[in-house]
């Protein structure tokens, strides 16, 4: 079965003057010349990706695309035309996002988030900005405060939506965000809530006891960083905290509190101090 755009392990099985041909089933693919190397020959086994080029012939590749088949990614418009916009992905052929797949009013030299996937009636690669239909709410196979790979993908009034480990729903709330972000934003996040309706919410800190052992990690890097001092302490505004450490006041001031109890800070005019005794 042809893997169009994924990573594939294939057998060379033959060499001509501008490159190899690798066995896919009962296809011969070729590898141009300029993606082999001095070490591969006859016989061997290598990790490809198969493409169509511009004549729609089948290519393989060792190239690591942006995008692979069935992945969500951040990918820059090149060109717009009657047809659709094509967005690069790494390979020498553009990908196209036919009109029928558009959202956004795409502009040239924006990047959007766009799923990958192998139209069956085309045999190419297509990419598609409607994210969603792509996306589960079902058999959710993850667990409350689990570490997630999360790649932002539209704005809205509560926050940002989500796309969690390039299969799931998810939300970022702007009450929980205590740092700049904007659609395209890669991260890693973790797992707040799973609603009723398999939709996932998520939050960059992490929860309870492990969230305010990252965040007295923070305070003691800001501060070895800051020459062992900080202007922060119970008093100060719950920005001026955001801006320097990217945490609310209140896991600050209870992070502080367990480093005072340590004794590893003491308290110091308007700020808190490394204590070196």
């Amino acid at each position: 079965m042809l893997k169009l755009g994924e990573w594939v392990n294939l057998e060379i099985i033959k060499r001509v003057p501008f490159g190899f041909y690798l066995k896919q089933g009962s296809l011969e693919i070729l590898l141009p010349t300029k993606y082999t190397n001095d070490s591969m020959q006859v016989g061997d086994f290598i990790d490809v990706v198969i493409y169509t080029d511009s004549n729609d012939r089948l290519i393989a590749t060792t190239l690591t695309p942006k995008a692979l088949a069935n992945t969500f990614a951040s990918l820059r418009v090149v060109d717009i035309n009657p047809i659709g916009a094509f967005v690069d992905i790494g390979l020498e052929k553009h990908v196209l996002v036919p009109k029928s797949q558009q959202v956004s009013n795409l502009s040239v030299d924006k990047n959007y988030v766009f799923y990958v996937y192998a139209d069956k009636l085309t045999n190419r690669l297509i990419a598609t900005e409607k994210v969603e239909k792509y996306l589960y709410t079902e058999h959710i196979d993850l667990e409350i405060n689990q570490e997630v790979e999360l790649l932002t993908y539209k704005a809205t009034p509560l926050g940002y939506k989500v796309i969690v480990d390039n299969r799931y729903y998810g939300m970022l709330y702007h009450n929980e965000l205590f740092e700049p972000i904007s659609v395209g934003y890669s991260a890693r996040g973790y797992v707040k809530q799973i609603r009723d309706d398999g939709k996932l919410d998520i939050t960059l800190q992490m929860l309870g006891v492990d969230n305010l052992l990252d965040a007295k990690n923070k305070i003691l890097s800001k501060l070895n960083a800051a020459k062992g001092f900080l202007n922060l302490n119970d008093s100060s505004e719950s920005m001026a905290i955001k801006n320097a450490l990217q945490m609310s006041k209140k896991t600050f001031k209870r992070a502080v509190g367990m480093l005072y109890k340590e004794s590893k800070i003491v308290f110091e005019g308007d700020g808190i101090r490394l204590n070196v005794e």
